[in-house]
């Protein structure tokens, strides 16, 4: 591409913010215009559920600051929201009112949070958790001895559960599902974790949903469960998933479903249009149909996949999906998509725990928890496609080293 052409992108979270990054480092040379429609500088997202509340906001670490972008020639606007696309003119209308021509777009405009069906959803009390300023208003409501009624028990309620405990919040967490991390663990992980959240204080009501929320005025005092009970509450965090952030392809009539389409490399229905991060639904080789992976990982690798075909140059090695969640002293690493109908091996040691899920003796996927070397052991099988010894992955004692056979 040309310098006298320009590349949007609309979001500046990890994945546009590195996708704009990426294309200088590969040398694109014409003009890159980066929006955000948050008011602040981009900065890492995970932290907003754990240190973000719980240090008050004292570890806001930004992904690139803004001199560095200056630096790069990046065109960053903040408080920029794109409000409609036109794909026949290559334009992007702002919600100022101006308006933005490219000779490429890229769309890494993430996830909202679920909003449920039920009355009281927009009292002053209520929150999600998905921006900064989420964040700090979260944190304003966790005082000593306030009863936060979390909806949701996957990563980021289980995370914001654990940050509250530890500022003193009484908290009760609220799952359809009959335990928490459904989607994304294995009964085992799930069940540890279930009893590590219960022995710091945490209340589970599982197999159970919220029909409404009570209020007074414009504030919620109590969650009305779908069983007949109240739980009270001085806070409510809806953390019932994420759906993708779409409305602006959808509108101009790009191909969506649950998240926008692309293909291996991130471009759309529309040859001029990528998109890339928790919007996007994209084939992968580690599993038989498009997925939408929501992940910081997932996001990275489609922002240089992206910006490796707009440049033409050399993509970067796919990598097997990682996931990771930080709860109280605990880490959850995970590597590979958890799936049903594997086998499973199971590791406890001494403050950790690992579940390797083999198809054969082809390892699939690893959850590991204080356990980096099983996590990397897993990285390392699945990237380059090695089988595992069972053996070695089934005692304690043996080296996981060994467990690799080349």
């Amino acid at each position: 591409m040309s310098s006298q052409e320009q590349i949007v992108i609309v979001g500046a979270g990890h994945g546009g913010t590195t996708a704009a990054v990426e294309l200088r480092s590969r040398g694109f040379e014409g003009g890159i215009v980066l929006l955000s429609d948050e008011p602040v500088e981009p900065y890492e997202r995970p932290p907003l559920s754990k240190a973000w509340l719980t240090a008050d906001g004292a570890e806001k670490d930004s992904l690139y600051g803004l001199d560095t972008l200056s630096e790069r020639g990046i065109d960053l606007r903040l408080g920029a929201k794109a409000e409609t696309l036109d794909l026949a003119a290559r334009s992007l209308r702002l919600g100022d009112g101006s308006e933005l021509t490219y000779s490429a777009l890229i769309l890494a405009t993430g996830s909202q949070a679920r909003k449920l069906p039920i009355s009281g959803m927009e009292c002053e009390n209520v929150f999600s958790l998905r921006t900064a300023g989420d964040a700090d208003a979260l944190r304003a409501a966790l005082v000593p001895g306030s009863k936060l009624v979390v909806v949701g028990a996957g990563y980021i309620g289980l995370e914001v559960a654990a940050s509250a405990r530890k500022l003193g919040a009484d908290v009760t967490i609220v799952e359809l599902a009959d335990r928490c991390m459904p989607r994304t663990a294995s009964v085992t992980i799930s069940d540890f974790y279930h009893q590590y959240h219960e022995e710091h204080g945490v209340a589970f009501v599982l197999k159970d949903g919220v029909s409404a929320l009570e209020a007074e005025g414009d504030h919620v005092t109590g969650v009305a469960l779908s069983s007949g009970s109240v739980l009270p509450a001085d806070a409510v965090l809806i953390a019932a998933g994420g759906v993708p952030d779409d409305i602006l392809a959808q509108q101009a009539g790009i191909a969506c479903d649950n998240g926008i389409l692309t293909d291996e490399n991130g471009r759309t229905s529309d040859p001029s249009v990528y998109a890339i991060g928790d919007a996007a639904r994209r084939p992968t080789p580690w599993a038989e149909e498009a997925l939408r992976l929501e992940s910081v990982h997932s996001a990275l690798e489609m922002a240089r996949l992206v910006a490796a075909d707009i440049t033409g140059s050399q993509p970067p090695a796919l990598q097997p999906p990682w996931f990771w969640s930080d709860q109280y002293d605990l880490k959850l690493q995970i590597v590979g998509l958890v799936t049903p109908g594997f086998e499973q091996i199971k590791r406890h040691t001494e403050g950790s725990l690992s579940v390797f899920h083999l198809k054969g003796d082809e390892l699939m996927a690893v959850e590991a928890v204080n356990d980096p070397r099983a996590y990397m052991l897993g990285r390392t099988a699945l990237s380059k496609g090695l089988a595992v010894d069972r053996h070695v992955l089934s005692d304690p004692e043996a080296d996981l080293k060994n467990a690799l056979l080349r």
